[in-house]
């Protein structure tokens, strides 16, 4: 099959404080056919270093091969109607300057969710007594409101980011919202050791989720990454990090045509690296 992909970007600015941009994605599939997603978005610079923003924009995934086409002769059957799932997103932004080197950002957003693609039992083949079998079809909807609070101060030798999100899910089928997550939060920081010696940490934190298992939810985790990244001249580099060193259980829901009901998350690990940089 063949893809052919295309976007256009433009940008208008009313007066000193206004910008207008205006765009869209549009990508003709040989088994999918035709699909677009536009973006748009109304930028004002405000008084008292205020920034506002008011962002609309539309994605598409299209069906994989398997999801589509996967046939076993067994377990699992193709769908030839099988369509792109979409989401269309709005989102208000606020941004407030705060002396120069710090900044708190604000957003509130809101998502409508179509032809989400789910797992279904069908029968293959009535005549012949019942053949069930799995097929992927569209029919999961989903709506999913929240808000962000993020802050970010700048020094000389260090950088520390912090945002939190909650989320409201308003489901229509039971699959559209599985694993996801109640709140998010991150919290990243920078450190420069003089010249040659950089560290950088974060802690990532996720909510309870829905689990396969119809009422029941998984429990929430935090992970911890640390990494050193250390000059050692002549353009070579050594990295050293680990990964999840809370050793949290970072579980997520297993999809229907999997056996277990939940996939387990990976445990502490640690990496090691030399570059060279020219």
């Amino acid at each position: 099959y063949d893809v052919t992909r295309a976007t256009v970007h433009d940008a208008l600015r009313l007066g000193e404080r206004i910008k207008l941009e205006a765009g869209v994605y549009a990508e003709y599939h040989g088994l999918y056919g035709l699909a677009a997603a536009p973006r748009a978005a109304v930028v004002a610079q405000l008084p008292a270093s205020l920034t506002a923003k008011v962002l609309y924009g539309r994605g598409f995934r299209s069906p994989s091969i398997y999801e589509r086409y996967y046939d076993d002769g067994d377990a699992v059957t193709g769908n030839d109607d099988l369509r792109a799932e979409t989401a269309d997103v709005t989102e208000l932004a606020l941004e407030k300057s705060l002396g120069g080197r710090s900044d708190v950002f604000l957003s509130a957003f809101h998502g409508e969710y179509r032809d989400l693609m789910i797992l279904e039992t069908v029968d293959v083949d009535p005549s012949a007594g019942e053949e069930l079998r799995g097929r992927f079809a569209n029919g999961g909807t989903a709506r999913s409101s929240g808000a962000t609070v993020a802050f970010q101060t700048r020094r000389d030798a260090w950088v520390l980011w912090m945002d939190a999100t909650g989320f409201r899910h308003d489901e229509e089928t039971v699959r559209a919202s599985q694993g996801a997550p109640e709140w998010v939060a991150h919290a990243v920081a920078l450190v420069h050791l003089g010249d040659r010696v950089a560290i950088g940490a974060r802690a990532s934190g996720v909510g309870t989720r829905p689990a396969r298992v119809a009422g029941e939810r998984l429990d929430p985790y935090v992970l911890a990454d640390l990494s050193v990244r250390v000059a050692l001249g002549g353009g070579l580099y050594a990295r050293a990090s680990g990964n999840n060193l809370l050793a949290a259980d970072s579980a997520q829901p297993a999809s229907d045509e999997y056996s277990p009901d939940v996939i387990p998350g990976t445990g502490p690990r640690a990496f090691f690296e030399i570059r060279w940089e020219k």
